[in-house]
């Protein structure tokens, strides 16, 4: 049996029903704001995704794939699924498994940051990804994380070797395309 589907008068009207309730359910716990600063939050990150991959696209150009929130093969217990990462190829040559070698990764971070600095830099520290970027939102900068090294303390024993954070006025070459220089204004929403 077919479901029944509701006319565009009825969607809308049970679409302002939920948000009605959503906004009492709101207003009883004290924090009316939770939904339109989360709201905010994810579309200043998802903006902030959109131009760092528009901007790694023209970085590298052919022959490679920029892949926005997409699952890379770091190990056998790890698939994380960064916000952007960078493989050589074409996105056909990924049907049947995922990328395993990434030359650049790139979190944006607005609320996690100490998440994506120590327990995101460990683990990609740990696959060998020896260029991790973070997209600093709240300060916007991009910190620069290169050489990983063993590091018993750190979560997945590995840690980054050298960092480095710029302003927006600064420029940044991937170590895997360094005669591009991308400017940090271009990664900033």
């Amino acid at each position: 049996m077919k479901p029944r589907s509701l006319s565009p008068r009825s969607r809308a009207a049970a679409t302002r029903s939920r948000c009605a309730s959503s906004a009492a359910s709101r207003a009883a716990s004290g924090r009316p704001w939770v939904r339109h600063t989360t709201i905010g939050v994810i579309q200043t990150t998802q903006s902030a995704i959109q131009l760092v991959q528009r901007t790694l696209e023209r970085a590298f150009g052919p022959g490679w794939s920029v892949r926005p929130q997409l699952p890379v093969a770091l190990a056998e217990d790890s698939e994380p699924e960064p916000d952007v990462c960078v493989v050589r190829g074409d996105p056909r040559d990924y049907r049947d498994a995922h990328p395993e070698r990434p030359v650049l990764i790139v979190e944006v971070s607005l609320s996690r940051l100490g998440f994506d600095r120590e327990h995101k830099g460990s683990l990609y520290a740990r696959a060998g990804i020896t260029d991790y970027w973070i997209v600093n939102l709240a300060e916007r900068r991009v910190e620069i994380y290169r050489e990983p090294v063993p590091d018993g303390a750190a979560s997945f024993g590995w840690r980054y070797g050298r960092s480095a954070t710029l302003g927006p006025d600064e420029r940044i070459s991937p170590l895997a395309a360094p005669a591009a220089e991308i400017a940090v204004a271009d990664l900033l929403p």
